[in-house]
């Protein structure tokens, strides 16, 4: 019991560090909260624990940038801009051309984290590949809990297609 109260106060901390309002965190039940858990990382713990999470499905949030064609997933707008690659996963798009709308926004991205797929220059911290979604994370100027709810949502139900 003391596990769960522990492991809630995490992932409730967890969403309300995403921008989400403590409300709009407790309108999502239990099991949308465990289930979101089980697929939500820090991009900061994919680069710590690449193993970990080598070959599982994982939903990140991080800025997008694309670099001599190829689209990286970065930690921070910072990493991004000053092109720190080790701060960084290659978005693997199977030769299709990620949309410029994504460029320099904060995305949410789900797929299949690889820690062994590197580039070629083995630059980056890893690859996230088999993308199931890609959708741009709204700032909350924009009003967006209620966007951004409904985005964790679709990562939610949506598993059901990995």
């Amino acid at each position: 019991m003391r596990r769960r109260h522990l492991l809630m106060a995490l992932i409730t901390s967890g969403l309300l560090a995403l921008g989400n309002s403590h409300a709009a965190a407790a309108q999502l039940s239990d099991a949308e909260l465990k289930e979101f858990n089980n697929i939500h990382v820090s991009i900061a713990r994919l680069i710590a624990h690449p193993q970990r999470y080598h070959g599982k499905q994982v939903a990140v949030i991080g800025y997008v940038r694309i670099a001599d064609g190829t689209p990286v997933i970065y930690l921070s707008k910072d990493d991004g801009q000053f092109s720190i690659p080790k701060n960084g996963l290659r978005i693997q798009t199977n030769g299709a051309k990620l949309k410029s709308k994504f460029e320099k926004q904060y995305c949410l991205l789900v797929g299949e984290f690889r820690a062994d797929t590197y580039d070629k220059n083995n630059i980056y911290s890893g690859t996230i590949g088999k993308l199931s979604q890609l959708t741009i994370w709204q700032s909350d100027s924009d009003d967006s809990n209620q966007f951004k709810k409904n985005q964790l949502r679709n990562v939610i139900f949506s598993r059901s297609r990995y």
